[in-house]
């Protein structure tokens, strides 16, 4: 099943997801889920520039996103891409299964692809 993004925070989890939503979700009920949040595991579903947008809007020096199935699709890999591009994010990762952000931007703002 999959899973619109999950949430690591305190030590606590959480899963909200889209699929089982006749609508897009609101930017408050978003918000309110990714309240005090450090960590994100999200994939690239239809609404994954809501959940992006509002996680990097809180975001800290410390904060992690974790991108799911980022080649999955030709649209998953734009979508990486666009997200490495962001002038809010920091260093990032392509892992192949997955991409990691950082949001320290006092780093140099650098990607990384990692083969094995």
């Amino acid at each position: 099943m999959p899973i619109g993004f999950c949430v690591q925070s305190s030590f606590h989890a959480f899963e909200y997801c889209f699929d089982q939503m006749p609508n897009m979700p609101s930017q408050s009920s978003v918000a309110a889920v990714l309240n005090d949040c450090d960590m994100l595991i999200m994939d690239l579903s239809d609404y994954w520039q809501v959940v992006f947008n509002i996680f990097v809007h809180r975001a800290s020096r410390g904060s992690i996103l974790i991108v799911q199935d980022i080649y999955s699709t030709p649209q998953s890999l734009k979508d990486w891409k666009k997200i490495c591009a962001d002038n809010r994010t920091g260093v990032t990762f392509d892992l192949y299964d997955c991409g990691i952000v950082f949001f320290d931007l006092n780093m140099y703002k650098q990607h990384y692809k990692v083969n094995l």
